[in-house]
């Protein structure tokens, strides 16, 4: 939810713009322990399911974020991951690497089946 609240701050409607999966409802999509995704132009998060019932959350911060949101968005956002890296569920939250440029990645993934492609209201402030 917080980063449908940044993205709610953002004039740019290609930065409003999310992409989510429910793999649970596609389970033919390569991998059964991923259970939802939700991608930004700055952010990508999972949540998965392994074999024992253990849920895990991994994430791919843009690393050109903050000069695609700005300096004090880009603060927020990162508090919140660190937040979740150092809270509660520490360990069952991961940073993961993302192997291609991002930007190319975001671009890509909009055209998969099953992902549902929305664009988050602007706040008017």
């Amino acid at each position: 939810m917080f980063l449908i609240e940044i993205q709610g701050f953002l004039e740019v409607g290609d930065l409003r713009t999310r992409i989510e999966c429910n793999h649970t409802e596609t389970p033919n999509l390569g991998n059964c322990f991923k259970m939802e995704e939700f991608i930004t132009p700055f952010v990508k998060m999972g949540l998965n399911c392994d074999e024992t019932g253990l849920f895990s959350i991994n994430y791919f911060i843009n690393p050109h974020f903050k000069e695609l949101i700005g300096e004090s968005l880009g603060d927020t956002v990162e508090k919140r991951f660190e937040k979740l890296t150092n809270g509660e569920i520490k360990d069952s939250v991961k940073m993961i690497p993302l192997n291609r440029r991002y930007d190319k990645y975001f671009k890509e993934i909009q055209t998969f089946p099953n992902y549902k492609v929305s664009v988050t209201e602007q706040n008017s402030l």
